[in-house]
């Protein structure tokens, strides 16, 4: 691909017919006048896009996957876009958004020279971009007014004084607004009580004024001590980087809440994260996964351990997956690595299992957990890694009566 054929559009150009899109002008109307048809609008828009992050790695692979340049240095890029040569110190991602604030005060530039639509650019949530635009009636996303989740337009809204607070924050000086959003849609709500004068932002999840904390699906969250309300914070990946802006947990003085709802019985001076996934926290008692407490889990020998997988921990004691508990035997094979990595760790369930031998065979692919026969105990099928709890007499005449079957219908095959 070219870069005529990827870019035919002056930047200033396409950034003013975004406005006027946004803002609810017909996109035949705005095409019209750049003389290009949808197909071929519609064709560059993700390329046009992905310049807002041209410094980025990913960008530079999506164009280096498109047979172009990475953005980020390409000076004949920024020739054909903008009409000029680069200056002496260049960054693409800069360089543009330097022309995207010039258009925003005025796009009534080249063919949109004298029209008398209205785009007014009020502020943006930069990742995903979502512009909000003044049309001269309401606030719009994506040409729309603000809706609600039942797709009601919200009335009311100030556009003169209307700004970010957060990435997904909003005021007009007389409310405060969220921006919820699924997978696939987004909307609006005004949030409930929220004070616009003295609410603070916290991370794209959570608020809080001098009345409450606040959580981004409109849950006011009150009874608290909004004063002291924080986020908590928690290493996140592999290298593990601390995880603000998207942390789903928040407490105050006296209460701890995941996803915007109180987690009973937490102990809010001593709630901390634990591992790097986001998932388990424990407090000076308990040890939970997401909100929920871990019934009998040890708090004192409680560790993460992502180097055996996702999710997995273990205590003293027990094995963990996800928060449930798994079975020690058919978890053995997959820790004896870790833990032989580690022989200063010397008590625990792992240590118990080897000290016990190995698992014996009691049909098939399945094997026990316990030594010696009985009712009752764990499986698990070696292939799939599925656990169950299965009598070991239904194991057992389950493989006899299948082997039986198959030999049968050997035999059968045979006759004929």
């Amino acid at each position: 691909m070219n870069l005529i054929d990827a870019f035919p559009i002056p930047y200033a150009h396409w950034y003013a017919a975004r406005l006027y899109i946004e803002a609810g002008v017909a996109a035949a109307d705005v095409l019209g006048r750049l003389r290009i048809v949808q197909a071929d609008w519609d064709a560059c828009q993700e390329r046009y896009c992905q310049l807002h992050f041209a410094d980025t790695g990913w960008v530079a692979y999506a164009f280096e996957r498109a047979g172009l340049s990475a953005p980020e240095d390409d000076r004949d890029l920024y020739q054909l876009l903008t009409g000029s040569p680069a200056p002496a110190l260049f960054g693409m991602r800069e360089a543009l958004a330097t022309i995207r604030r010039r258009v925003e005060a005025d796009p009534k530039i080249g063919p949109f020279a004298g029209v008398g639509w209205v785009a007014e650019y009020l502020c943006e949530r930069h990742f995903p971009t979502i512009r909000y635009i003044y049309n001269g009636e309401r606030v719009c996303v994506d040409g729309q007014p603000l809706q609600s989740k039942k797709g009601k337009v919200i009335d009311g809204i100030d556009p003169t004084g209307f700004c970010k607070l957060g990435e997904r924050w909003f005021t007009d000086g007389k409310h405060v607004y969220g921006q919820g959003e699924t997978p696939t849609t987004r909307h609006w709500f005004v949030m409930r009580g929220a004070d616009p004068v003295t609410f603070r932002v916290l991370n794209e999840r959570y608020g809080a004024d001098k009345y409450a904390g606040y959580y981004i699906t409109n849950l006011r969250l009150s009874g608290g001590d909004p004063e002291s309300f924080e986020i908590i914070a928690y290493p996140y990946g592999t290298p593990p980087k601390l995880h603000v802006t998207q942390s789903h947990y928040a407490k105050d003085s006296h209460k701890v809440y995941g996803y915007g709802v109180e987690i009973d019985g937490a102990d809010a001076s001593s709630f901390v994260p634990l591992g790097v996934e986001g998932k388990y926290f424990a407090d000076k008692d308990r040890i939970y996964w997401e909100r929920s407490p871990i019934q009998g889990a040890d708090r004192a020998s409680f560790t993460c351990a992502i180097e055996v997988g996702q999710y997995c921990a273990f205590d003293k004691d027990r094995v963990y997956y996800g928060g449930k508990v798994m079975s020690a035997a058919t978890e053995r094979a997959d820790w004896e690595a870790y833990f032989k990595e580690r022989p200063e760790i010397t008590t625990t369930w792992w240590h118990e299992q080897a000290e016990a031998g190995d698992r014996r065979p009691i049909g098939g692919p399945f094997f026990s957990d316990v030594s010696g026969f009985g009712s009752g105990h764990k499986t698990r099928d070696v292939r799939t890694g599925c656990r169950w709890i299965i009598s070991t007499t239904t194991v057992l005449n389950t493989w006899l009566m299948c082997s039986g079957l198959i030999a049968l219908g050997c035999g059968m095959l045979n006759r004929g």
